[in-house]
């Protein structure tokens, strides 16, 4: 019986031989540093909330330290390329009771869907230590209350989103 639990927990830790445990992140960079975000869209507001979302993510990623653009060992250069807002789901808003109508239904959950790219450079090197890479990310809104405020809400969560995706790449992609 003894043999035969001997057995089992070594056919078990075998299964994990393979496996390691810490960091996953590029083993000679520790530092990251954030440089102004560019933005080619009609929301100016945009820029500085993803580069606060950006610097956030580095932080709370813990895989780097962050550090401004002098003196750590690459730096994200990301540039907003596209925003937009598309309706997403839709209610009966209409008394009307023919329900073949088109006219009434509306749209009344919004998503905000941001289109970014981005690369890390070590300084002084001419060679990106990651290529022109997009990714984009998406935050929810509705109508209730003041739309405007609800799609600057969405437009941060949109940011978050794809400011994690762009710190998850530069950690993961060794």
């Amino acid at each position: 019986m003894k043999n035969l639990f001997l057995i089992a927990f070594m056919v078990v830790l075998s299964g994990c031989a393979g496996y390691k445990t810490g960091n996953i992140k590029h083993p000679q960079i520790d530092t990251v540093g954030v440089a102004a975000v560019q933005n080619a869209t009609n929301r100016p507001e945009l820029r500085v909330e993803l580069q606060k979302r950006l610097r956030a993510a580095v932080q709370s990623n813990g895989s780097y330290k962050l550090k401004g653009t002098d003196g750590s060992d690459c730096v994200v250069h990301a540039r907003i390329v596209e925003v937009r807002a598309d309706g997403v789901g839709a209610a009966y808003r209409s008394d009307n009771k023919d329900e073949d109508s088109n006219e009434d239904y509306g749209s009344t959950i919004y998503r905000v869907t941001l289109q970014v790219e981005y690369t890390v450079l070590i300084p002084g090197q001419a060679r990106p230590l990651i290529p022109l890479t997009k990714v984009s990310g998406q935050g929810r809104f509705t109508e209730m209350g003041d739309i405007e405020v609800a799609r600057r809400v969405a437009s941060g969560l949109a940011a978050t989103d794809a400011s994690q995706k762009i710190i998850a790449g530069i950690t993961e992609a060794w």
